[in-house]
């Protein structure tokens, strides 16, 4: 028989009590990504890097108009880029496993910085030339999607990694506005050539930053090898990147590390 006098236990209710204790809040997981220099300066690069390919991704064929291109010619353009993304794509685990995040990232600055400036070369009425270099959008924005997505995943605590790529989304996001104006402003006032030069030099910039970071985080001591949360964060201590423990939020207390969940080194 069944009896009524004992409570109904809410099996939603209590998982999402459980849940809880579990969770950190959006301000510390911003905290964890902007804890040190190479955290600040990955997504500082990671900004620019998007001012610069919003531009690209957006006005490319206006300029291409202004080549004098046949509209063909931008069916192909899209054609290459696509072809170069796909085989990065597939071999995203061993470039991540041999290189790391950062030089991924610092690859695909290096590519956007000779697509653009080979842009401002390509004479009128010759958009052949713009087909050599459209594969280097390829190797750009695989590189650069697989290095930010890995980046963040490995730095999040376990359950908050799509949380981490909301924060990285909002980051890229004011890097697109930006670049959208201040590319739609310089190509008004100035022109396409003058306007590519000063996308790559504000990304040449960001990647210079980031590569003097990355350097002097190597050099430093063997601690440092891997980012650390910042200790002003609302966790106690310094947690170790792929190894950050759960905190219980009514006494403080932290419950038994995890085992890393990612131990490819953010170099």
């Amino acid at each position: 028989s069944v009896s009524f006098d004992e409570p109904i236990v809410d099996t939603a209710s209590t998982i999402l009590a459980t849940a809880k204790t579990d969770m950190f809040p959006m301000t510390t997981l911003l905290r964890m990504m902007c804890g040190t220099l190479y955290g600040c300066t990955f997504l500082l690069y990671y900004c620019s890097l998007k001012i610069g390919t919003s531009v690209v991704d957006n006005l490319a064929f206006l300029y291409f108009e202004y080549l004098q291109s046949k509209y063909w010619m931008c069916s192909v353009t899209i054609v290459l880029t696509v072809m170069f993304e796909i085989p990065i794509f597939h071999l995203a685990p061993m470039l991540l496993k041999k290189w790391g995040p950062g030089k991924l990232q610092i690859i695909a600055g290096i590519a956007y910085v000779v697509r653009v400036v080979g842009y401002t070369l390509v004479p009128k009425g010759r958009m052949v030339f713009v087909f050599f270099l459209e594969p280097m959008h390829g190797v750009t924005y695989a590189c650069a999607k697989t290095s930010s997505v890995e980046f963040i995943s490995t730095l999040m605590p376990t359950g908050h990694e799509a949380s981490g790529q909301a924060l990285l989304g909002l980051f890229g996001g004011l890097g697109c506005v930006t670049g959208l104006i201040l590319g739609g402003w310089m190509d008004d006032q100035f022109n396409p050539r003058i306007m590519y030069r000063v996308l790559a030099f504000i990304v040449l910039l960001g990647m210079s930053i980031f590569s003097i970071a990355s350097v002097t985080r190597q050099s430093s001591s063997p601690l440092s090898n891997t980012p650390f949360v910042s200790s002003s964060s609302t966790i106690t201590r310094h947690y170790q990147i792929g190894a950050i423990p759960h905190c219980d939020s009514k006494d403080g207390n932290n419950l038994p590390e995890e085992e890393p969940k990612n131990m490819i080194e953010l170099t």
